[in-house]
């Protein structure tokens, strides 16, 4: 099996498969352990690279702080019984976000940011 990927301009994975014969023209050929990564990674240029996610939170007296959001990330909370959307905040400058959870009951916070960043959903119950 010939495992391969095509990229944008900018190393994401926009499409990937298997053949058995040669790989299409315009990919890039990967061996199975990454394309079975291919989702959460990045070529740059000469290796494969874990795509960036949101990674610190701290849970707050009034809901949670999420602080290094990349410019143009957009915060989404939700009921996460119903899927209402409760709230949708863009981050202070200083690349945080104060989320107010006020009532007790389970919420999914979801940040999605733009490329290469990866989205990331927290589930919450108070």
């Amino acid at each position: 099996m010939r495992y391969f990927a095509r990229l944008d301009g900018d190393g994401l994975p926009t499409g990937w498969g298997i053949r058995t014969t040669e790989v299409p023209e315009g990919t890039v050929e990967v061996n199975a352990e990454v394309y079975a990564a291919l989702p959460g990674l990045l070529f740059d240029g000469t290796e494969w690279q874990p795509r960036p996610t949101v990674a610190w939170h701290a849970e707050t007296a009034e809901g949670l702080v999420i602080a290094a959001l990349p410019a143009g990330a957009v915060v989404t909370v939700e009921d996460a019984e119903t899927g209402e959307v409760l709230a949708t905040l863009a981050p202070e400058a200083d690349g945080s976000a104060d989320i107010a959870l006020p009532d007790p009951g389970p919420y999914a916070v979801t940040v999605t940011a733009p490329a290469p960043w990866l989205p990331w959903t927290l589930r919450v119950t108070r």
